[in-house]
């Protein structure tokens, strides 16, 4: 007996990139939209919205800890500080550099 080969006779799970800061902030917007919409709503002092609006918090409250937690996962950004003259000093630095491999070295600036 032959059996059909689809998604219901095996599972495959690929791995995937944990998502970014950007999704989840964007993720997060969405969240925090549709919790104000709850909120106001008339429905929002019925059972069903008080379930409605912890849902939506419980859900906000899990997107900003994990983009806190990327955030101390991703490297610090350090702006580097360039000399006044760039001309002069990158000429300065590749002229350094030939010297030092005893190769000539030309530089179009």
């Amino acid at each position: 007996m032959l059996n059909a080969i689809g998604s219901s006779s095996f599972a495959y799970y690929a791995a995937s990139a944990p998502p970014s800061t950007a999704a989840l902030e964007a993720q997060l917007k969405q969240y925090q939209n549709k919790l104000a919409d709850c909120v106001s709503c008339s429905s929002s002092k019925t059972p069903e919205g008080k379930k409605n609006i912890q849902e939506l918090s419980n859900k906000i409250s899990v997107l900003e800890a994990q983009i806190e937690k990327l955030a101390k996962q991703q490297p610090k950004k350090i702006d580097a500080v360039l000399p006044v003259n760039t001309q002069n000093s990158v000429a300065e630095t590749h002229s350094s550099v030939a010297e030092n491999l005893g190769q000539r070295l030309d530089i179009f600036v």
